[in-house]
């Protein structure tokens, strides 16, 4: 009895969360594994940001082809640990919310398996929030075009006014877009979806909530460029550095190194709230209660989410 008491004293809340709680969730559960989730995300983000100084280096190499060519390389290093990244932080995530043991090596086992799923699912989705960008800005160049129209009939006010709404506006329809995406990874590592799956049941799974979901990542991107820009500031008054050289090279690789360990502290922050949201909508849209969901999930590794999804 006492036994039972300390096992339901430790499994999660199965109850739907609003999103404040889902931030709150998200901070108490990284504290409690930072250990884990911190080692997981800082292969990749090591990965990357050790790239991302050698390409910045590659702009100023004489061979432009050389250029071009590590670009390319740098982009797929960076696709390549962003999957492996956020598959393997998926698995040790969802592990340690659903209260199992789970390991870096272990997790990062069972994630590389979807490593190609995973790039193909968010490669097709760039690309389609990119088609929809170059679309917005293509209808606010057009836009301008004939409100700028000598022969126009629109009045200046009219003109002004839209000019203020068009910025905001397209920086919601795509968020909005990338909020509608934003459980792919989760549906195709715990459900072991299709790249095409993932993205659809990702659309499913996310509709009605993506005003909220925009928002949490929203206050997210905020805090971090608070917490950013404060540090930087800190580090120019320590080092007397004025405004004029914050950019010079020299000072570029000293903000590398300062900034970095924020960045890696922080890299585990977005893949806990996609899998928590990912859980909340489905207890939501699915009336899952998470001991339901633990089981469901443990079936989808064997394939049987495809075919029960093909059944119906």
């Amino acid at each position: 009895m006492a036994d039972a008491g300390k096992d339901a004293a430790r499994s999660p809340h199965f109850e739907t969360l609003r999103f404040g709680a889902i931030l709150d969730r998200t901070i108490s559960l990284y504290i409690r594994n930072f250990v884990l989730f911190f080692g997981i995300m800082l292969i990749p983000q090591g990965l990357s940001y050790a790239a991302g100084i050698v390409f910045g280096k590659s702009l100023g190499w004489s061979n432009r082809l050389a250029t071009v060519l590590y670009v390319l390389v740098y982009i797929v290093i960076d696709l390549l640990s962003f999957a492996a990244g956020t598959g393997a932080a998926t698995v040790a995530i969802s592990s340690r919310y659903l209260d199992r043991e789970i390991s870096v090596a272990a997790a990062y086992r069972q994630g590389l398996r979807r490593i190609g799923s995973i790039m193909r699912a968010w490669v097709i989705a760039a690309i389609l929030i990119a088609l929809v960008f170059l679309g917005a800005l293509v209808g606010t160049f057009t836009l301008f075009f004939f409100a700028s129209d000598t022969n126009s009939n629109m009045p200046p006010w009219l003109a002004g006014m839209l000019s203020l709404l068009v910025i905001p506006g397209i920086i919601i329809l795509v968020g909005r877009m990338i909020a509608s995406y934003s459980l792919i990874t989760p549906v195709n590592v715990l459900e072991n979806c299709s790249a095409r799956q993932s993205r659809k049941r990702s659309r499913l799974l996310t509709k009605g909530a993506r005003w909220g979901i925009f928002g949490i990542f929203l206050l997210y991107l905020i805090v971090v460029t608070i917490a950013s820009y404060g540090l930087t500031l800190l580090v120019n008054l320590a080092m007397g550095i004025g405004p004029g050289l914050l950019f010079s090279a020299g000072q570029t690789y000293i903000h590398y190194l300062v900034l970095a360990p924020l960045q890696f502290l922080l890299a585990p922050v977005p893949a806990i709230l996609v899998v928590l949201i990912y859980y909340n909508q489905r207890i939501r849209k699915e009336v899952y209660d998470l001991v339901l969901l633990a089981e469901a999930l443990a079936e989808t590794r064997s394939g049987d989410y495809n075919r029960r999804v093909s059944q119906e």
